[in-house]
């Protein structure tokens, strides 16, 4: 018995090496392709409303965006214009600092710590008070989903940032020279 066992385990070895040596093309099944349904692109914004912008330049108005979600109108739309008037600031603060890092290549006071401080507590406490605000809305298994536009006068923001400023007027006159704000 010990001979027939050693004989059916040399066979059962052999069997294990050489399905083990068998190539993968030999086994491999072929691939199926399974196409995908379309799948219809649900926009929950408005067409005006640009989902990479916080804000912009729009001929002489500066444009702001937001938008937001809640249980009513009301709350998602007073949520929304604060998203949108945060975004302007923070898209405003952008402009005004290129302008500053412009400025510092051939003007070293536009470098200076009080100075920075000073321009970003200038854009920082920008109110929209003049503000006129478009906003679009809809109900959707309870939630309301509300996209706001902002827009105010560059004149009014400039005026705003010019009186928020307590030190170097004059550094500020020449950032309004340099790119972005030359734009404005």
């Amino acid at each position: 018995m010990s001979r027939n066992f050693r004989n059916t385990g040399l066979l059962l070895i052999t069997v294990l090496l050489v399905s083990g040596c068998a190539t993968v093309e030999d086994t491999a099944e072929p691939e199926i392709e399974i196409e995908e349904p379309e799948v219809e692109d649900i926009r929950i914004t408005p067409d005006w409303y640009p989902e990479e912008t916080l804000g912009e330049l729009e001929g002489e108005q500066l444009i702001g965006y937001g938008r937001s979600l809640g249980s009513t109108e009301e709350w998602a739309f007073d949520n929304a214009e604060r998203q949108a008037a945060a975004n302007l600031r923070s898209w405003i603060d952008r402009q005004v600092e290129q302008a500053r890092i412009v400025l510092a290549e051939t003007d070293p006071e536009a470098d200076e710590r009080e100075f920075i401080i000073q321009l970003r507590n200038a854009v920082v406490t920008i109110d929209f008070d003049e503000a006129l605000f478009s906003r679009e809305s809809f109900e959707q298994e309870g939630v309301w989903h509300v996209a706001v536009r902002l827009e105010v006068p560059v004149e009014s923001v400039l005026q705003r940032i010019t009186e928020n400023l307590a030190v170097n007027l004059e550094l500020w006159e020449q950032m309004l020279e340099m790119e972005p704000l030359s734009r404005w």
